[in-house]
């Protein structure tokens, strides 16, 4: 006689999680390991790779199994996490999901050396972070002006871009070839542009995108190097690094190399 068949209720699963704090909004998330349905969906996105963003925030979304009070929605979620946090939760997702164990070829870097080797890395080894010197969320209100050098009476706000201003600018029409696209995700964290009236107290706001950007492509190469350098200093450097440090078997040269994590993501995905 046969077992009677019942309607499969599904497995009962204690997915393997990871606690990190955020470098930017210093908020505590716990990441959960991704399915095999999240991969499929990951997949997908690597057909159009301007999806790619939009796709790798709602699979971390997807895979939170805790989250901060101050993130109820995933809208929350998209207007409380920064580019650069997103890249924290992103290196949780890949720990907790395949480990850390990898292979990487690198290039010597070495003077007169074109060997190529291999090296299996613990990626975890090759984690650091920079925390933002606040309190949690601050970073989101800040706001840094920058007085330019070489144009005259102007003067630049700049600001921390999080997910939701990333996907504004991603989903405009003005940036959807690839040369506006470039400069465009150059000139994101630029809030806007500030005319000073010479001998008055007046000035003149530029907030629209399409200014900015026709503004910030007519900058000296000097102004823009003054922006960028801002940037590091007020906002860039709170993030995660992943340096991978080896030695050339051939030539001995100390070659040190980042590790993409959103490019090594793909690769395991891949495998």
């Amino acid at each position: 006689m046969s077992d009677k068949l019942e309607v499969f209720k599904g497995f009962e699963i204690s997915y393997p999680e990871y606690e990190i704090i955020t470098p930017q909004t210093l908020n505590k998330f716990t990441v959960r390991s991704m399915t095999v349905a999240d991969e499929e969906v990951l997949k997908g996105s690597f057909i159009s790779p301007r999806s790619v963003p939009t796709h790798i925030n709602k699979i971390i979304w997807t895979c939170l199994a805790k989250k901060p009070s101050t993130i109820k929605t995933y809208d929350d979620f998209l207007n409380k996490v920064t580019v650069l946090d997103r890249d924290a939760l992103l290196y949780s997702l890949y720990h907790v999901t395949y480990k850390d164990m990898q292979n990487f070829d690198v290039p010597c870097a070495g003077e007169n050396c074109e060997n190529k080797y291999s090296v299996v890395l613990d990626i975890s080894k090759a984690f650091s972070m920079q925390a933002y010197k606040g309190k949690p969320e601050e970073i989101l209100s800040k706001i840094v002006k920058i007085n330019l050098k070489i144009v005259k009476n102007t003067a630049v706000e700049i600001f921390q871009p999080t997910l939701k201003s990333e996907e504004q600018f991603i989903t405009d029409a003005l940036f959807q070839s690839q040369e506006n696209m470039t400069v465009g995700s150059e000139m994101l964290p630029v809030a806007k542009f500030i005319q000073y009236v010479p001998n008055t107290d007046k000035s003149i706001s530029i907030i629209e995108r399409d200014n900015i950007f026709l503004g910030y492509k007519s900058l000296p190469a000097v102004d823009r190097k003054l922006i960028n350098k801002k940037y590091m200093e007020e906002f860039g450097n709170c993030r995660v690094k992943l340096q991978m440090i080896s030695i050339c078997p051939k030539c001995k040269h100390r070659n040190e190399s980042a590790i993409d994590i959103l490019q090594n993501l793909f690769r395991v995905l891949y495998e």
